[in-house]
């Protein structure tokens, strides 16, 4: 999550919607399932479609070659 710092994440959305994105990329990264129905973030007021923005910026970070 520090390295999102180096984006516009934090300018863009919630902490609980960035929360849920880190919570979700890291659980795909365990292959840990979360429940599905209804979605878990919900009771966060996050959405799903900002939720995978924010995945996919953090992935690029990553993927990034100088």
């Amino acid at each position: 999550m520090n390295d999102s710092l180096r984006t516009d994440i934090f300018l863009r959305f919630t902490p609980e919607t960035i929360a849920c994105a880190c919570i979700d990329l890291a659980a795909r990264t365990l292959q840990i399932a979360l429940p599905k129905n209804p979605p878990w973030y919900i009771i966060f007021g996050a959405k799903y479609d900002e939720i995978h923005f924010i995945m996919i910026a953090i992935l690029r970070l990553y993927n990034h070659r100088p």
